[in-house]
């Protein structure tokens, strides 16, 4: 392992300077900093090196002898001390590493260097400067601000399908196009329509809250306001097109045919993970935290609007807490709960279990109801199978059937005061009123369209909130009543059963 000056760290001779600017030892001169331009940001060694050529210094653009290779300077970094030994299979007196490491950048974006005590050698790159006016896809890949934004700002890109958009739709969108000379000269750029940003807004879509401004795309963009405040990060994403989907992948690779310089030179990427903290609008809107992967899962904080979401990429699967207290579930498969001792559920009200087949219920010694009135209805059979039947009841006990019949191997015991066969008719049981239930809103998915809306078609359910796919409506279904009145549906309010 040779001592690299450019690196003050232990590098190999193959990670080397070879192919970029070779400085002489010993030069020195102003040390910055400066603005330099990405050229290279493959490292051999990967500890975040680039190659930069510097337009202050000068030299041809074109001529890798002209670029510098500069460290990269992380605001936080650090590593355990180690023990000297080789023995790789020994975790006491290896090495850790721990901090802060952001991606390189790519080819063509501006950071800025410094060259330790001007020795061209020993150069680091510590920060980037946008070279774009418009940066409104950081931290969030935001949608624009404000009512009607479908159909007033933003653009829709004629292979991302018609009438997929409009005018309640809410859609992250990319930047303006680098050479938009609107840009440069509208004081109010950040306000122009920009184009969807059509692999992100495919995620919305497909999890149903491309009309939902609070769980979908939200508005925390650097360029929302002045001062900004949003702080956050995001990751650049992979890139287009992406090696993980070409079907002849090991291919490629095993022939040398998918070079690093390739991959560098992919023009667009589909983006990335994101955090954000939002602090807000003028208006006090938008405050929030999220997390969210490229991919579309996301944990959101909604101070706002009181609330908090997960859901997964596809919308398959959310969970929601609201202001009233609710906690909405919905899963498009399976929900499974265990515990290896007890689960406890206990509700002050009413407790509403609704399935479309069949409920069991298995307890492997004993099992025990209690309650003031008990009403059990089948439509077709009810049947009891126990080694013994016990049935006491502390007043009356009555019977009714179309027909009946008793048989018994051993003997029949009636005993009363008074036995009466075939004389007068007894006192009839009750007859139980039907169950109520509530005929709740649903969703389909359009397939010419990709996307998810209303549907038309209704179910019921003895829950009156029952949570879809969304866009789901966030209100009671509407129950019709035994007596024949009908309420209408509502919002969650704290309590409501209605």
């Amino acid at each position: 392992m040779a001592q690299n000056k450019s690196s003050q760290g232990r590098i190999p001779d193959w990670a080397g300077t070879s192919g970029y600017y070779n400085a002489v030892s010993g030069v020195k001169f102003d040390p910055g900093p400066f603005i330099g331009i990405i050229k290279n940001n493959a490292d051999p060694a990967r500890a975040g090196r680039l190659a930069v050529w510097v337009p202050a210094i000068g030299g041809d653009e074109n001529d890798a002898d002209k670029w510098f290779i500069v460290r990269y300077a992380s605001p936080f970094f650090g590593s355990t001390l180690g023990l000297n030994g080789d023995d790789t299979k020994n975790f006491n007196i290896s090495q850790q590493t721990y901090g802060f490491w952001a991606v390189p950048p790519d080819i063509g974006n501006h950071v800025l260097i410094t060259f330790v005590m001007g020795d061209p050698n020993q150069g680091f790159w510590f920060a980037c400067v946008p070279n774009l006016p418009t940066t409104g896809m950081v931290p969030a890949i935001a949608r624009p601000d404000g009512e009607n934004i479908g159909t007033t700002k933003i653009n829709e890109d004629p292979l991302f399908g018609a009438g997929r958009i409009s005018s309640d739709s809410y859609l992250p969108t990319s930047e303006l196009v680098a050479q938009n000379q609107k840009s440069d000269t509208d004081p109010k750029f950040f306000e122009l329509p920009k184009v969807v940003h059509t692999y992100q807004a495919n995620i919305v879509l497909e999890q149903g809250l491309d009309k939902d401004p609070i769980r979908g795309t939200v508005t925390s963009s650097s360029q929302r306001e002045t001062p900004s405040q949003v702080i956050g990060l995001s990751s650049p994403g992979r890139s287009i097109p992406d090696t993980a989907e070409f079907p002849n992948l090991e291919t490629l690779l095993k022939e040398d045919k998918l070079t690093v310089a390739t991959v560098q030179q992919f023009p667009n990427r589909k983006g990335g993970h994101s955090l954000v903290m939002d602090d807000g609008d003028i208006f006090g809107k938008s405050r929030l935290t999220r997390l969210r992967s490229s991919g579309g899962h996301q944990i959101l904080m909604h101070d706002t609007e009181n609330i908090m979401y997960i859901s997964n990429s596809l919308g398959t699967s959310w969970v929601e807490l609201t202001p009233d207290g609710s906690v909405n579930i919905f899963s498009n498969s399976n929900v499974s709960i265990r515990a290896q001792q007890d689960i406890n559920f206990h509700a002050d009200n009413n407790i509403n279990i609704h399935s479309g087949n069949e409920l069991k219920i298995f307890a492997a010694k004993q099992f025990i109801n209690e309650t003031q009135s008990y009403q059990l209805s089948a439509d077709k059979n009810i049947s009891m199978n126990a080694g013994n039947i016990g049935l006491k009841s502390g007043t009356t006990l009555l019977m009714e059937a179309v027909t009946g019949g008793w048989k018994t191997s051993g003997d029949i015991v009636l005993k009363g005061r008074n036995i009466y066969l075939n004389t007068y008719d007894p006192e009839l049981p009750l007859t139980n009123q039907p169950l109520e239930f509530y005929k709740q809103a649903n969703v389909s998915y359009n397939t010419d369209k990709k996307l998810w809306e209303p549907s038309d078609e209704t179910f019921e359910s003895l829950s009156p909130y029952a949570p879809t796919h969304e866009p789901w409506t966030r209100q009671s279904g509407q129950l019709k009543k035994n007596d024949g009145t009908v309420v209408e549906p509502s919002p969650q309010t704290p309590g409501s059963t209605t």
